[in-house]
């Protein structure tokens, strides 16, 4: 009975670390990893025009900003067959630099913005309430006018966990709600754990409103049409505990029970329930029988009895161990317990 007691503790203990594990799983998005190649689709809407727009990593490299060396993911901006680059550091996924070529006239111009420290637009591990400003100084660089210097503080706060679905699938994201400092833009992102990117934004600037919705994507341990293909999980050290530790408790409990069967039918196949040992004790006779009546002479139990006359068995004891009934051994003078296997 104790050690069924044990193993109910034991099993409880596990479905509460399982519990536990699961609702810590649920509840926080680590900071993500990209791999080079990895790849994400949108559909983007802007002054009633839709377009399709590309982001891609292209490559993890290594840059300068203010005497300050960031490895970077260079995340390749396709739009309309232009190309912008934004590198996020790879330690903390903040922007540290901007490139945006535009068009004056027919003059092409390029446009760098540099962020010191780099602008925070996610704070991992990401919980639901979660709130931070990204305080930064944001540097532009006009070929025509040089460096231009200004500050900036942005507010942000993952103000729910929701399920969306768009174009490439159904995700639950964080959506990231953030505004600046002087209330000219507002900005909306559904960041999906399993896309590694947000799943959709809105952004409102000066009353202009930009929309984009994920299509389609490609990371690696995922495929891109939405459901994933199952490395994901496989590849979370977490989620193989939740899979391994039920597994663990099953072998666990079927090892134990078949153990517990397998000692006791042996002990019953060794000495049936009553039935003493022919090997003599080796324990020293107790100076009276357990219990409080002290038992007839062996010799009148057990010896040879005149016809037609009752052996008279003598007064039962019971163990102090198991409570179970006594058996008399008149060979030996003593009481012996067939549940515990062992005399008194």
């Amino acid at each position: 009975m104790k050690g069924i007691t044990r193993l109910f503790a034991i099993i409880v203990s596990f479905v509460f670390l399982i519990e536990v594990l699961a609702f810590t799983a649920a509840g926080d998005a680590e900071m993500p990893e990209w791999k080079e190649g990895d790849q994400w689709k949108y559909q983007m809407t802007a002054f009633g025009m839709s377009v399709p727009v590309t982001y891609e990593v292209s490559e993890i490299t290594f840059i300068d900003v203010n005497d300050k060396n960031y490895e970077v993911y260079d995340l390749k901006f396709s739009i309309m067959g232009s190309e912008q680059h934004h590198y996020y550091h790879t330690s903390s996924m903040g922007l540290v630099k901007t490139k945006i070529p535009t068009y004056i006239g027919s003059e092409e111009k390029l446009l760098e913005y540099v962020y010191d420290p780099p602008k925070k637009e996610y704070d991992f591990p990401l919980t639901e309430g979660k709130k931070w400003t990204s305080s930064h100084t944001s540097s532009t660089y006009d070929d025509d006018y040089g460096w231009m210097n200004s500050t900036e503080d942005i507010d942000y706060e993952v103000v729910e966990i929701e399920t969306i679905t768009v174009e490439a699938g159904t995700f639950e994201c964080y959506r990231i709600d953030s505004e600046d400092d002087y209330g000219y833009t507002n900005t909306s992102v559904w960041y999906s754990p399993k896309v590694k990117n947000m799943v959709k934004s809105s952004v409102e600037a000066f009353g202009i409103e930009t929309e984009m919705e994920l299509t389609s994507y490609s990371i690696a341990g995922g495929n891109g049409d939405g459901n994933g293909d199952g490395s994901d999980l496989l590849s979370n050290p977490l989620m193989l505990l939740l899979i391994i530790i039920p597994i663990i408790i099953v072998v666990l409990v079927v090892v134990l029970v078949m153990k517990g069967k397998s000692k006791r039918a042996g002990e019953r196949a060794a000495y049936p329930p009553g039935a003493p040992p022919s090997v003599p004790p080796t324990q020293p006779a107790p100076s009276q029988p357990p219990a409080t009546a002290a038992a007839p002479p062996p010799q009148q139990y057990g010896a040879p009895q005149p016809m037609g006359q009752a052996q008279a068995p003598p007064q039962q004891h019971f163990c102090p161990t198991c409570n179970r009934p006594l058996s008399f051994v008149a060979q030996y003078n003593r009481w012996f317990c067939g549940n515990c296997n062992r005399y008194l």
